[in-house]
C-alpha cells in the first residue's frame, strides 16, 4: 500500500464531521446474517468464484443464473462456484423468503447493512472479505451484477488457459483517468466535500457490471478498504480508488463491444456469425432478453471439442 497515495486520498475527502468509525466502509459491514463457509471447500481448487451483486427481491434473476452460467455441470471438469451478495431488508415477508432460499441453495451471503443502492460499496467490501476467508482456492474472482449474461464457455475454454498465469491484474472495461466527470448531481452524485478541487477522477477504474480479478488482489483490496475513506459509488471505489491506494496493479482493458457489451444485439451479432470464436463473454441484458441471449450462446457450444482451438483474448 502506498502511504503517500492514501494520505492524498484522505486529504481529498475533506469532511471533518466523519470520524474514524464512520469513514471506513469495512467498519460498517458487521458479520454475516447467513453465508456458506464451505462453498469452495469441497474441491482442492476453483476455476471461477462468481460474486453476484443482487437485490433482495431479485429471486427470479438469481434462479436463472443458477440454471445457466452458474450451473457448474455445464462446464465440467471446470469448477465454478457462485455466491449471491445481499444486505438485509425491513420487509419480514421478503426476509422469510430469503431464509428459505438460503436453506434451499446455500449460496447466498447476507450482511447486516440495509440492502440499498447507496450501500453497494458495503456489499462489495463484504464480498472481498467473504472470498478472502472462504474461497482462497479460486483461480479467478468474477464479480458481476445480476442483470448480466456470462458466456462461461468462453471464460473456461479461452480466457482461463491464456490468463491463468497472470498476477495482480484486473480485467474490465477501464475508464481511463481524467476522463470521467465527477457528478455533483443526479444518479451518481458525489458530495462537494469529496474531491472538492477536481472535476474528473484522477485514477482509472472499472465499469463494474463485469470485473475479473486475480485472487492475489483480494486480501490487499480488503485491507485497503479498512483505511481508505468510503465512497458510495461501488465500481469506482472497489476497482479504482482502492487499487490506486494499493499501487502496482495491472488493468487489462477488455475492449467494449468486443469482450463485453451493454447491448444484447451486439452479443447476438458477434455470437451468430463467429460462433465459438466470438470473444464476448459478458453482456448486460433486460430481463426480457436474458433467455434468448443465453440460448443463443449455448447453441453454438453443442460440440465442446470445437473450442479447443486457441483464440487470443
Amino acid at each position: 500500500m502506498q502511504q503517500n497515495r492514501l494520505a492524498e486520498v484522505k486529504r481529498e475527502f475533506n469532511n471533518p464531521s466523519l470520524n474514524s468509525e464512520a469513514i471506513y466502509s469495512v467498519n460498517r459491514i458487521g458479520s454475516y446474517i447467513f453465508s456458506n463457509r464451505n462453498l469452495c471447500k469441497d474441491v482442492p481448487s476453483i476455476d471461477f468464484i462468481i460474486i453476484v451483486h443482487t437485490a433482495t427481491t431479485h429471486f427470479e434473476r438469481r434462479q436463472r443464473i443458477r440454471a445457466t452460467f452458474a450451473n457448474t455441470s455445464l462446464f465440467y471438469p471446470a469448477q465454478i462456484r457462485t455466491a449471491f451478495l445481499l444486505g438485509k431488508t425491513k420487509d419480514s415477508a421478503i426476509t422469510e423468503k430469503l431464509w428459505r432460499e438460503h436453506k434451499t441453495y446455500n449460496d447466498t451471503v447476507m450482511g447486516y447493512f440495509i440492502d440499498d443502492y447507496y450501500n453497494l460499496t458495503l456489499k462489495g467490501v463484504m464480498g472481498l472479505r467473504w472470498v478472502k476467508d472462504h474461497c482462497p482456492n479460486a483461480a479467478f474472482v468474477l464479480k458481476i451484477d445480476d442483470d448480466v449474461v456470462i458466456n462461461m464457455f468462453t471464460l473456461v475454454h479461452l480466457f482461463l488457459p491464456q490468463m491463468k498465469t497472470q498476477k495482480r491484474t484486473i480485467f474490465c472495461k477501464v475508464i481511463p483517468k481524467n476522463t470521467m466527470r465527477i457528478g455533483r448531481n443526479r444518479k451518481w452524485k458525489v458530495d462537494s466535500h469529496i474531491f472538492p478541487n477536481r472535476t474528473r477522477y484522477s485514477y482509472p477504474y472499472c465499469q463494474g457490471f463485469t470485473v475479473i480479478l486475480t485472487p492475489d488482489l483480494i486480501d490487499e483490496l480488503y485491507q485497503a478498504a479498512q483505511v481508505t475513506p468510503f465512497l458510495w459509488i461501488d465500481d469506482n471505489y472497489l476497482f479504482g480508488l482502492l487499487p490506486y491506494v494499493i499501487g502496482n496493479i495491472n488493468f487489462t482493458y477488455c475492449d467494449f463491444n468486443v469482450y463485453n457489451s451493454l447491448s444484447y444485439k451486439n452479443a447476438i451479432n458477434c455470437t451468430l456469425p463467429q460462433k465459438w470464436r466470438c470473444p464476448m463473454y459478458s453482456v448486460l441484458v433486460h430481463d426480457s432478453d436474458f433467455w434468448s441471449c443465453w440460448h443463443t450462446i449455448k447453441s453454438v457450444y453443442t460440440d465442446v471439442d470445437c473450442i479447443k482451438e486457441t483464440t487470443h483474448i
